[in-house]
């Protein structure tokens, strides 16, 4: 298991490093703290995505064709996203090229250019993708249609830009946000990899240096539950399958219940054969291609997404199912086997899904988002072992409610 230590760079900004001798990587992950799309005014919610978009369109002397083309040429991966809270970058490279990817990331966050042309491009495709639910239905019911349904006036809720308001933004948008958000006060750091501890404290000090001190975002979110009321909504899309997707409780991140939360879903819908969902609904009725629930995980929210693929002419009775599964998940629990399978198979997810130091400095960035300390991962497994099943089935019993699903059905069936 990998040794993440805090260190402090010259700014005073403490950062969380882990050294990895196997392979000659480096990985930065640079966080923006309190900028993500809930923390905009109504008619700016798409700025940090609009930003994380059009910043890869160029820097300093860099075109956004010859900004590819030096990142394919030094073998360095690029790569960013914005979600309602936060504005995250993610930097992997080779040692060997060291001095010119950080000469790079300098420039990239520094001076980046905002063509006029790209913009229109991008913001376009923002637009596109929140009006159209047949692009992704899947995606649209998580980053658009439930959020807005789950917390009303919530900034969670508002967070969601309409599309008429996405295309009046412009590049003057884009850099006031850069130079209000991205700066050193709002930094959350990471870096692992092939690097000494002194080497990290010199590329912490690299990086930093081409970002302005700037004034810290506050956070003023709230934290809540997400309301569940018993609706079914239908969408029409052509051909023979349906997507039906519903919502249901999880519990926030500060909770003790959060990892008997854990196994519980990974028992109702983990995605294995093994789950109540793909057992009953598939194996037995018939009534179900796939099935399974994900977590959906805010800073100050949570809740599960569930999935339910099937035929148009099935719909009813996987609906019909699913309700009385919940209901009997509740009112009888788990088993001690099923206690004991999914903490190993949660535990075996970790060591499958964090093998190499790009794995884990994903991990961790989350996790110091979050508030968590260096030890995030031995705190996950520790938690996940002092689970009992009376913890796991008196939750069950008290968050699950067959009664009361968002659903949203989206197939060939009007």
């Amino acid at each position: 298991m990998a040794e993440v230590k805090e260190l402090t760079c010259s700014y005073g900004i403490k950062f969380w490093y882990s050294r990895d001798n196997s392979d000659p990587l480096i990985n930065i992950a640079v966080a923006f703290k309190n900028c993500g799309s809930a923390h905009m005014e109504k008619t700016k919610t798409s700025v940090p995505n609009l930003f994380v978009s059009a910043i890869f369109c160029g820097c300093g002397s860099y075109s956004k064709e010859k900004f590819q083309e030096k990142t394919e040429d030094i073998s360095a991966i690029f790569h960013g996203h914005s979600d309602s809270d936060n504005v995250l970058f993610f930097f992997k490279y080779p040692k060997i090229v060291s001095a010119e990817t950080v000469s790079l990331i300098q420039t990239f966050f520094s001076s980046p250019k905002f063509p006029k042309a790209e913009i229109e491009k991008i913001k376009n495709a923002i637009s596109y993708r929140l009006e159209n639910y047949q692009v992704n239905p899947i995606q649209w019911c998580k980053s658009v249609l439930f959020p807005k349904l789950l917390f009303k006036n919530h900034p969670y809720g508002n967070s969601i830009a309409a599309p008429e308001n996405v295309l009046k933004l412009n590049d003057a948008d884009l850099k006031s946000f850069h130079k209000k958000y991205i700066v050193r006060s709002n930094v959350e750091l990471c870096i692992f990899g092939d690097i000494s501890e002194k080497e990290a404290i010199k590329l912490a000090d690299r990086i930093l240096y081409s970002i302005p001190k700037g004034k810290k975002a506050q956070d003023n979110i709230p934290d809540i539950e997400p309301t569940l009321e018993n609706f079914n909504k239908k969408y029409h899309i052509e051909g023979p399958q349906s997507y039906i997707v519903f919502a249901l409780p999880n519990i926030l991140k500060n909770s003790d219940q959060k990892f008997a939360a854990s196994i519980l879903y990974l028992i109702l819908g983990g995605g294995s054969f093994k789950s109540h969902i793909m057992k009953k609904l598939r194996s037995e009725l018939g009534l179900i291609y796939y099935g399974g629930v994900n977590k959906i995980e805010k800073k100050h929210s949570c809740f599960e997404i569930g999935l339910l693929q099937t035929s148009n002419s099935n719909t009813t009775a996987a609906i019909d199912n699913i309700e009385s599964l919940l209901k009997n998940l509740k009112e009888k629990g788990i088993s001690p086997k099923e206690l004991d399978f999914a903490k190993n198979n949660i535990k075996g997810q970790f060591l499958v899904n964090l093998r190499t130091s790009g794995d884990l400095c994903y991990f961790y960035i989350m996790k110091k988002l979050q508030g968590h300390s260096t030890d995030a991962l031995e705190e996950v497994l520790r938690g996940i072992d002092a689970v009992t099943l009376d913890q796991v089935n008196s939750l069950a019993n008290q968050i699950l409610d067959e009664e009361n699903i968002p659903i949203v059905i989206m197939g060939g069936n009007e």
